[in-house]
């Protein structure tokens, strides 16, 4: 049977201070931006109109700048992935980042996620948050970066608009990084135009054309064990 969320429903529910509840028809999204501006639970509409929990839900009040707890859906800035040997390429010269310590020498998802966000915009089913980020060890620049959520009964939608507040060039990139719920009935469908290769430590070092028979045009249930993959070029 399809779980329902009744609790997110209920005004009294337990949450933390800061959490915004994004309602649409028989749709919720609980987001928690004190936690890196994290959506940390989601359930969206079946056609039956039955609630469905889609993410492995995010229960930390906060967040761990370094070891975070997986879940919920976290927005990737200024960069996704790695920063090879922590040496960010800038039309300046390179500059030296602070390397995690789990990926070293290579960097990791960059500091927006370990960071308070703030609550600009919130309504019944559309939130902005907003971070305003100075420069640190982990980034060489201030900027501002706004995150638009917007919900309907069964599909939530992401925007990240970014800004870099330096009177200099500075590369950047966005990205977010979801935990979904996995379950046997569950069926994936997804194109993609280019396959990159990676190294043991998670760098892509490049790319190729995928074939449209690797892609999954049509739902198919995931292979077993543990993946890895990296695609580019989405539809």
């Amino acid at each position: 049977m399809p779980e329902s969320a009744p609790r997110l429903q209920d005004p009294a529910a337990p949450s933390f201070p800061g959490d915004l509840l994004l309602a649409a028809g028989a749709a919720r999204a609980l987001l928690r931006p004190r936690a890196g501006g994290r959506v940390a639970r989601l359930w969206l509409a079946t056609p039956q109109h039955e609630a469905v929990e889609v993410l492995h839900p995010y229960d930390a009040p906060d967040v761990d700048p370094l070891r975070w707890a997986k879940g919920g859906i976290y927005p990737l800035v200024p960069y996704s992935n790695r920063i090879a040997q922590a040496r960010l390429r800038t039309p300046d010269g390179t500059v030296a980042l602070a390397a995690h310590p789990d990926a070293a020498p290579h960097t990791l998802h960059g500091p927006a996620h370990g960071l308070p966000w703030q609550t600009e915009q919130a309504g019944p089913a559309h939130a902005v948050l907003a971070l305003d980020s100075p420069a640190s060890p982990a980034w060489p620049g201030r900027y501002r970066v706004t995150q638009d959520i917007r919900l309907t009964p069964d599909s939530l939608s992401l925007r990240l608009q970014f800004t870099n507040l330096e009177p200099r060039v500075l590369p950047a990139g966005l990205g977010f990084h979801p935990y979904f719920r996995h379950r046997p009935s569950a069926r994936l469908r997804y194109r993609a135009a280019w396959a990159w290769d990676r190294s043991d430590d998670f760098l892509a070092t490049g790319a190729r054309p995928l074939p449209e028979s690797a892609t999954l045009a049509a739902p198919a249930a995931l292979p077993p064990g543990t993946l890895t993959d990296y695609f580019s070029g989405w539809s």
